[in-house]
């Protein structure tokens, strides 16, 4: 699931986390979590919960293309 997120283009990407980050971000960490049966990146998705996490996904998607940070 998180490879058709991976998949898209960075424009959908940014407009996606502009309006609702804070959704995308804790559940993306939480499916990649599960998929990699990565009791890590479960609790960081539970963490990126935090709104600050929103913005950083921001900055990654628009430097890197993916969110990177803690995921």
């Amino acid at each position: 699931m998180t490879k058709g997120y991976d998949k898209l283009t960075m424009l959908v990407k940014l407009i996606l986390q502009i309006f609702f980050g804070y959704i995308i971000s804790p559940a993306y960490r939480i499916i990649k979590g599960i998929e990699k049966g990565d009791a890590m990146l479960i609790i960081f998705g539970i963490i990126a919960l935090i709104p600050i996490f929103w913005i950083i996904d921001i900055i990654t998607i628009i430097l890197t293309n993916r969110i990177s940070i803690l995921a």
